[in-house]
């Protein structure tokens, strides 16, 4: 049985075009569950924008099992994510997760599906990705670590359920150089971003997320091709307003055979491969990271 599906959106009906014209391409959709949250106006101009999506989507034929959720208010990015999420974790045993600024691979939720089947009675697991910052080769189709991608994902609800934030009162984390090292393995930024969190000086939920699977030890799944791409860089975007990733593509044939189980323990030589070309492309990113912890004096 399929996964469900949660996508959520805004005020962004170009970028919502394209991920629901790259999901109509895969052809599970017609038979997975929908579950679309639409966060509510900011202003009367906004109304405008959200109430054309919300017609938008109304009229969409993509699934026989759709629901749209349109907020009455405007609750943010992060709590339109949590709160819809928690939503379908309450009622479903496994989904899959995708915003309005990301196209997908026609193989993406076979690749989902697919390891949320294979791997549900692995307790370890606890995430999916679809993204990966390139396409290496290799004879494999996935690999296990802790990195997790917020850009197109999948898990199951028991895991979900064990999701939880940091706060000043309750101190789960301890800021050593081994930390951080570890915490931003191919996951750049993430120490400053759950800083910044903790400080209440933005307002995120993913990293949080992969705060409770790295605490608990858990791994991840990630496709050696990524299966997804981010339309939304943009300046004046919430979150991602820088593109790092301006030369990224999705292959045609990113997995061409079928996915088979393989006992989930990740394999460091590959993984210290892996990251060297990670950080050679991400040299950019580095010393924006570096400008911030100096900006906000976080350590």
């Amino acid at each position: 049985m399929n996964a469900p599906i949660i996508i959520f959106t805004y005020n962004r009906i170009q970028n919502l075009r394209k991920l629901i014209l790259s999901l109509s391409k895969n052809p599970e959709t017609k038979n997975s569950k929908i579950y679309i949250f639409l966060d509510g106006p900011k202003t009367q101009k906004d109304k405008l924008k959200t109430d054309e999506i919300y017609m938008y989507l109304k009229n969409i034929k993509i699934s026989r099992s759709l629901k749209i959720f349109y907020r009455k208010k405007n609750l943010g990015s992060a709590k339109n994510i949590l709160q819809g999420i928690n939503y379908v974790s309450d009622r479903e045993t496994k989904f899959i997760v995708l915003e309005e600024d990301l196209v997908i691979s026609n193989k993406f939720l076979y690749f989902c599906n697919q390891m949320l089947n294979l791997y549900k009675n692995k307790k370890k697991v606890w995430h999916i990705n679809g993204w990966f910052f390139d396409n290496l080769k290799s004879k494999d189709k996935f690999f296990f670590s802790t990195h997790m991608s917020c850009w197109g994902w999948a898990t199951w609800s028991d895991r979900w359920k064990k999701f939880k934030k940091i706060n000043k009162k309750q101190i789960y984390f301890n800021i050593t150089k081994k930390f951080r090292e570890e915490f931003d393995f191919l996951s750049a930024g993430s120490c400053v971003g759950l800083l910044l969190n903790y400080k209440k000086r933005i307002n995120t939920w993913a990293v949080y997320w992969y705060y409770s699977i790295f605490s608990s030890k858990g791994i991840t799944i990630t496709p050696f091709k990524t299966l997804v791409l981010n339309t939304g860089f943009k300046y004046n975007s919430e979150n991602t307003k820088i593109n790092y990733y301006k030369k990224h593509k999705i292959l045609k044939h990113a997995i061409r055979f079928d996915l088979r189980f393989k006992e989930p323990i990740p394999d460091i030589k590959i993984l210290r491969k892996i990251n060297s070309v990670y950080l050679k492309k991400n040299i950019f990113l580095k010393n924006f990271i570096r400008i911030k912890e100096f900006f906000h004096k976080l350590y």
